[in-house]
């Protein structure tokens, strides 16, 4: 009997843990309202950048992942063939990712996304607001 839970065990596990690692694949859309109630927290924003934000500044940009890399597009300008860029994503904890890619300008980046109800968000600007993305497929 105690050779079947090893066994189990031995092919179960490496299911479950793929299975919890799945959270962040698929693509995700910014969110306009929840981003905006972020923002809106932050009183140290200056009053003309806020009204830059309002003014349909989220809520169009998509990412998408994949174990192993991402793209990013505007929704409504989706590629036929999107650019995957490569990237090191590591699941940190039970509900926040670490993204480490090359970017031709900005050279090492990384970033952390934490989930919640199928959303993640992000930290962004110099004000440090969380963006909000939202599953969309």
């Amino acid at each position: 009997m105690k050779y079947i839970y090893v066994l189990l065990f031995v092919f179960i596990a490496p299911i479950a843990i793929a299975q919890q690692q799945d959270f962040y694949i698929g693509a995700f859309q910014s969110n306009e309202e929840m981003t905006l109630k972020s923002m809106e927290a932050m009183t140290v924003i200056p009053e003309a950048e806020r009204k830059n934000y309002r003014d349909n500044f989220f809520g169009e940009l998509v990412n998408e992942f994949r174990y192993d890399a991402f793209t990013t597009y505007f929704s409504n300008k989706k590629p036929e063939s999107p650019n995957f860029i490569n990237a090191d994503i590591s699941v940190i904890a039970e509900n926040t990712i670490r993204i480490k890619y090359f970017h031709q300008q900005r050279g090492d980046v990384v970033r952390e996304l934490k989930f919640e109800n199928d959303c993640y968000s992000i930290l962004v600007t110099v004000w440090q607001f969380k963006e909000y993305f939202c599953r969309i497929k």
